[in-house]
């Protein structure tokens, strides 16, 4: 775990390491109390194809 914060903010950037493939549950459970993602790496194709899938639905859904 590495703690930052940016200059003149008042808000903290950590970054994680796991020992997991599956971020799914770990980014839902980091949504779910309202804190910001901003990225994620992964070797693991599943990720990809989640949010791939749900960015898709979105612009189906906007053209509408």
């Amino acid at each position: 775990m590495y703690i930052t914060s940016p200059p003149g903010s008042t808000k903290l950037e950590v970054t994680l390491k796991v020992n997991t493939r599956d971020l799914v549950s770990v980014i839902r459970t980091f949504e779910r109390y309202n804190y910001e993602v901003k990225t994620w790496v992964t070797n693991n194709d599943s990720m990809d194809r989640f949010y791939s899938e749900r960015f898709d639905l979105l612009m189906k859904y906007l053209n509408i």
